[in-house]
């Protein structure tokens, strides 16, 4: 009797298996439909936890520039607030990061330069970082790493990039 018993278990489980398959399944495919159609999408990403390379932060760039694009964004202004981190003292440090991220925002993503305010922030505990705003509302925050710039399109030198490089290492 023991054994038909566990086999009827057996049974209910294997039944409703594929069940609870096709319904995870109808679950993430219509979250993952509907994050798509909803307008805002690319969506904000917050303030992530290391610093990332430079494709990565392309990603994240894009995706506040595509925002900032947005018909029902176009009368908001995309503000850029560069802050220091733990050990960082030169303010120099915040200019060249704004500075690379005015050139890559403007020349290859294209946003208007009238609709961007870059500015420098308080420090703040742990890795330096520049924050993205629309609307008053954070997008995100992409972190850097300490006496870092910001590589905001290729690890390659581009002479539009980084226009202090050769002093840096003494300003520390």
């Amino acid at each position: 009797m023991a054994h038909f018993g566990r086999s009827k278990r057996n049974n209910r489980l294997g039944a409703s298996y594929p069940t609870l398959v096709l319904l995870l399944w109808l679950i993430v495919s219509s979250s993952t439909g509907n994050a798509q159609d909803r307008p805002g999408w690319p969506k904000p990403w917050g303030i992530l936890e290391k610093p990332l390379g430079c494709e990565e932060n392309m990603i994240y760039m894009e995706a506040a520039a595509t925002l900032t694009s947005e018909e029902s964004q176009r009368d908001k202004v995309l503000i850029v607030v560069a802050r220091l981190g733990d050990h960082e003292r030169f303010q120099g440090l915040n200019r060249r990061r704004l500075h690379n991220l005015r050139v890559n925002l403007t020349e290859n993503l294209r946003v208007d330069p009238q609709r961007l305010v870059m500015t420098s922030g308080e420090k703040v505990r742990g890795n330096g970082r520049v924050e993205f705003y629309l609307g008053g509302k954070l997008i995100g925050a992409l972190l850097v790493a300490r006496g870092k710039d910001l590589c905001v399109d290729c690890c390659d030198i581009d002479e539009r990039y980084y226009p202090h490089r050769k002093n840096r290492a003494a300003r520390h």
